[in-house]
């Protein structure tokens, strides 16, 4: 208790210095991910979330909402926000009013909370070496715990399947219907980020960059890769342009046009470490680390 009163005034504090352009404002600046809904932008941050507008096409911050860890990663359904924060598990958010963000419940887990997904009343949650968990989407109970044969980094809804990304065993493929595996794809990676298109699945790959996946009948067989630069954390699409959040790289901005073949186009220089990038109408929104929020036109960066 006396933890997160210490960090509640101090935050207060720092939210004051922040409008004065003072270095101690990286703690509600710095943005591991990003979730937009219509022109806010939610940041999983070092202060928990840190909320802005997008006017002008110029990120502006309008509130934040502390908890008692960094947030990870997000999740937005309708006009809840579920935050992913480590070992103090998930934060059930109410964002109908972005300017001030209320929280409803908060599930302690057996593991740390990376990310998640929902699937109709279901929130599945990656936790690290404890796995992933299955939740009740409304009152964060948790239902079920499945183990994992290796580290847990990533779990995405993918039609009637959840693919779970493990560290060191690769992606597995369990059915929603009975959450039984129904496939194992060797890669030599944990996924970071999971985006789909069709047929074809975009997974961040991290040191092995950019993978593609395509589902032939019920099966996922690899499609085409791509080796980065550093890291892939996120990846985003843009019509048959791919952008792969890539660590100190920046952005790589790569051309697909249904085919195989993956054409470097150029790496755009972020300043500091790209951590996710999503596509919102002509902009990609880039979650940049210690920088903070970028948004930068697309047009600009395919010039």
């Amino acid at each position: 208790m006396r933890r997160m009163i210490f960090i509640s005034v101090f935050l207060i504090v720092v939210s004051a210095y922040a409008d004065k352009n003072n270095p101690i404002s990286d703690l509600l600046g710095r943005t591991y991910h990003i979730s937009v809904k219509d022109d806010y932008l939610f940041a999983s941050s070092t202060a928990g979330i840190t909320v802005y507008r997008l006017i002008q096409n110029t990120p502006v911050q309008i509130s934040y909402l502390v908890v008692e860890n960094s947030g990870a990663s997000s999740l937005i359904e309708k006009d809840y926000l579920y935050l992913f924060a480590g070992n103090t598990g998930v934060y059930k958010v109410d964002i109908k009013d972005p300017q001030k963000p209320v929280l409803n419940e908060n599930a302690r887990l057996s593991g740390s909370a990376i990310n998640g997904d929902i699937y109709e009343n279901k929130l599945f949650v990656s936790l690290g070496s404890g796995g992933f968990a299955q939740l009740n989407k409304k009152d964060l109970k948790v239902v079920r715990y499945f183990e994992t044969p290796s580290y847990c980094s990533f779990v995405k809804v993918v039609g009637d399947s959840l693919f779970v990304s493990t560290e060191q065993d690769g992606l597995f493929v369990y059915k929603l219907k009975n959450m039984k595996p129904s496939q194992n794809i060797p890669l030599s990676r944990k996924v970071r980020d999971i985006l789909t298109d069709k047929n074809l699945v975009y997974l961040a790959n991290d040191t092995s960059g950019l993978v593609i996946l395509k589902k032939e009948g019920e099966k996922y067989s690899l499609y085409s890769s791509y080796d980065t630069p550093d890291t892939a954390r996120g990846v985003a699409l843009y019509k048959e342009h791919v952008f792969v959040a890539d660590g100190n790289t920046g952005v790589v901005l790569l051309s697909h046009e249904g085919n195989k073949n993956l054409k470097h186009i150029k790496n755009y220089n972020t300043g500091y470490s790209a951590n996710k990038v999503i596509v919102a109408g002509d902009n990609l929104i880039i979650s940049n680390d210690a920088i903070g929020v970028m948004v930068v036109k697309i047009t600009d960066l395919l010039k």
